[in-house]
């Protein structure tokens, strides 16, 4: 008779031939990665827009254009830089162009302002990464983008 193999609390790391390689395709990234990469960008932006709300709080149109330029900043201009957001890299993901490649200013600026419309209809362009066979957002499908998980290096 064979033995049953006994549960573990913690499972075994992935055997060799499992493990991710450099080289690799990536593999887009899923809603939840991507919504808690979100979160952890709205903190930043929380962080830097506090100071903000102190320096304009008898101004509104001032506060909100310096929050626009932060935003646009950090979200258009920032990311396809640095290949994704501080969330993407702290969940461990890229933002990339549909060939793998670097996301170009003109892409990283398409996508920024494409997702205000993702959010605009009860945030079903966010949605649709659910659904989407490559994972894509509406603003990454205008933008020709992918968000992925990071490829091993090395």
């Amino acid at each position: 008779m064979s033995e049953l193999p006994s549960p573990q609390l913690f499972p075994e790391e992935p055997r060799e031939a499992e493990r991710p390689r450099a080289g690799d395709q990536p593999r887009p990234a899923g809603f939840w990665v991507r919504a808690l990469a979100m979160m952890i960008d709205g903190v930043i932006l929380a962080i830097v827009g506090t100071p903000l709300v102190y320096l304009y709080f008898n101004d509104l149109v001032a506060y909100q254009l310096t929050s626009w330029i932060v935003s646009f900043s950090y979200f258009a201009l920032l990311q396809p830089r640095m290949g994704g957001s501080f969330g993407k890299k702290a969940m461990g993901l890229r933002l990339v162009s549909e060939d793998l490649g670097p996301v170009t200013p003109g892409q990283g600026i398409l996508r920024y302002f494409m997702s205000m419309v993702s959010g605009m209809f009860l945030f079903l362009g966010y949605l649709w990464v659910v659904f989407d066979e490559r994972k894509q957002s509406w603003h990454d499908k205008v933008a020709r983008t992918l968000v992925v998980r990071a490829p091993v290096s090395g």
